[in-house]
């Protein structure tokens, strides 16, 4: 119901940030407010991005390859903006800001049209199957994340507040993430996801494994922390975003099993750091090995979860059409020379 999406998501996530607002208050009750407010913004964030998901379904994934960097480093220059202001401002523009996401979508969701024809021809597509593989490769890269940022905060002496507050890693690394993949997008002589899908891997394993080398180089550590996951998420959204606009498929199915894995990565990564983290102090070998499994992860994922094949199977790009036409002619042609030679009908 795209109801939900317009008034009920960003209702919710309004009053659940107030909740959390007021739960700082003196002799306020923290614990349930607290409760409150995290279900409620959950859920209200999760309609939000649903809304979403439904309207770039009827947008040319090229706009979105375009877009979906452009927002992250938006939301990323937003970010310790609203951290420097006195907390009335900034709980005022945190609750304002899901209100006017819903108005965008009111706005833009009066567009949405079921008539957009497939700019494929459809096939039998196993959508479940698809979306768990993209689901599980991203609570992977998730988890291996959340552990990363929290190890390497810790290592570095930092509490979450100054991280983010002063060092502006994610404004950093949202610029990185704008030349990735900009720059596979504009620069590959092949179209489709597969180039970008391929470098962004890379990326990650390579800023996964380079960590260690910058113990103590706190800026430049976290700069390159953020910036591979805040690719992968990007090219997540655009590949979720390609497949429901290709194939004509349920913006809410698969945003929602795909961009809920994100999710559920995102909280065992988080979860499981702070379970890693009560180790600390970490030796430079301790270091070393939790890159190298993060990097592990992230290769198991591209190779044996979600891997190029896959995209092909989905993509059926004009390149993969051109290299199977002429096998599947070939066939035809030897087929109608055995019918010739033996007399037999068509069927």
């Amino acid at each position: 119901n795209r109801r939900a999406f317009r008034f009920l998501g960003p209702a919710l996530t309004t009053v659940g940030t107030l909740a959390l607002a007021c739960a700082t208050l003196p002799s306020a009750p923290a614990l349930a407010l607290c409760a409150f407010g995290s279900v409620s913004t959950g859920a209200g964030s999760g309609l939000i991005d649903l809304g979403y998901g439904e309207l770039y379904r009827n947008v040319d994934p090229r706009r979105t390859s375009f877009e979906a960097p452009l927002a992250f480093l938006i939301a990323a220059a937003l970010f310790p903006a609203v951290l420097a202001l006195p907390p009335v401002g900034a709980c005022v523009i945190c609750a304002l800001l899901p209100a006017i996401s819903g108005w965008i979508l009111f706005v833009k969701l009066k567009t949405w049209s079921s008539k957009i024809e497939p700019v494929v021809q459809p096939f039998e597509i196993h959508l479940g199957k698809f979306s768990w593989k993209i689901g599980i490769c991203a609570c992977l890269i998730g988890m291996a994340d959340g552990v990363v940022r929290a190890v390497f905060i810790t290592a570095n002496a930092a509490t979450v507040d100054t991280f983010y507050r002063f060092r502006f890693p994610l404004l950093w690394s949202s610029l990185l993430t704008i030349a990735i993949v900009y720059g596979c997008v504009l620069l590959s002589s092949k179209t489709g996801l597969r180039p970008v899908y391929r470098s962004v891997m890379l990326v990650m394993a390579v800023f996964f494994m380079l960590l260690p080398v910058f113990t103590g180089f706190s800026e430049i550590e976290s700069t390159i922390a953020l910036a591979g996951y805040g690719t992968f998420n990007v090219l997540i959204w655009i590949l979720l975003a390609d497949i429901s606009f290709t194939y004509r498929l349920s913006g809410v199915m698969v945003f929602g099993i795909g961009w809920g894995m994100v999710t559920l990565g995102v909280l065992l990564g988080s979860s499981l750091g702070q379970f890693v983290c009560t180790f600390a102090p970490f030796s430079p070998q301790s270091l070393s090995l939790i890159a190298l499994l993060a990097t592990l992860a992230i290769l198991i994922s591209y190779m044996f979860v979600f891997n190029e094949n896959d995209l092909i199977a989905l993509a059926k790009g004009d390149e993969d059409k051109d290299v199977a036409e002429p096998k599947r002619q070939r066939f035809q042609d030897c087929c109608k020379d055995v019918a010739d030679e033996y007399g037999l009908s068509p069927k």
